[in-house]
């Protein structure tokens, strides 16, 4: 699968608004194995401001994880201040990990900024001590 802009996946899950646009959302699947999923987000890539339906796009694909390891590289490139202003999305979306943490393995976070780390505090009190624990930053 190669990481276009398209958020569809080989499993089951599409997102109606997707479906339309495929820059509407950025959380796709890059790497799917037998045994582990590695997502991708890049929420610059995204022009979908709605926070219900980026949950649920986020949500409906992590339903379909099942008992699948899971890894979540989370790139930075071009976060600016009107992305750390969502501030209910970004809490939402630390609720929603958590909810889908027990087979979550890491989060890699690339291309950091500022602005990157501004929403991190404000996240960071909504994920679990295990999901804080799986954070990776390269700097």
């Amino acid at each position: 699968m190669t990481t276009s802009s398209l958020c569809v996946n080989n499993l089951q899950y599409r997102c109606p608004l997707c479906e339309i646009n495929p820059s509407s959302h950025s959380f796709k699947i890059i790497k799917n194995y037998p045994t582990k999923i590695v997502y991708y987000t890049c929420p610059a890539e995204s022009i979908s401001r709605d926070t219900e339906k980026i949950v649920e796009h986020y949500d409906g694909m992590l339903q379909e994880n099942g008992n699948k390891e899971w890894y979540w590289v989370v790139d930075c490139n071009g976060f600016g201040f009107e992305h750390a202003l969502q501030i209910n999305t970004i809490i939402q979306l630390a609720k929603l990990i958590t909810k889908y943490s027990t087979n979550l393995k890491k989060i890699i976070i690339i291309n950091t900024n500022t602005f990157l780390y501004n929403a991190m505090k404000i996240a960071k009190p909504f994920l679990s001590e295990k999901v804080n624990s799986l954070i990776y930053i390269k700097e």
